[in-house]
């Protein structure tokens, strides 16, 4: 009976599952509250301001399960993009051009 999937009972699930359950409710519940933004480390400051003990990496690990994420400032947008159709020039012919040096008698290329 492999990929069969039986679903425990929610009065036997194990601890982590229970507080799992309550605190999936609580990141979502201060995730829309701040106009979804927040990530993980923010929501951990707004736990610690309330006096809730919680993990980092809970919280990271229960927003990925929501499939949520906050804003991610910084990131570089790329606006070129190489022409992967036209071939890359010689490299030794670069390093020719750079030191205005003859190919043969430099690289010994005969």
């Amino acid at each position: 009976m492999s990929g069969v999937l039986f679903l425990r009972a929610p009065s036997r699930a194990s601890a982590r599952a229970k507080s799992d359950a309550s605190l999936c409710l609580k990141i979502e519940a201060i995730w829309e509250e701040n106009r979804k933004l927040y990530g993980a480390r923010k929501i951990l400051h707004v736990w610690r301001r309330d006096s809730e003990g919680v993990a980092r990496y809970t919280v990271e690990r229960l927003m990925k399960v929501l499939g949520i994420r906050g804003v991610v400032r910084g990131k570089k947008v790329v606006t070129t993009n190489p022409d992967t159709s036209k071939a890359c020039p010689d490299v030794t012919f670069c390093i020719c051009i750079l030191w205005k040096t003859p190919i043969r008698s430099s690289f010994n290329l005969t």
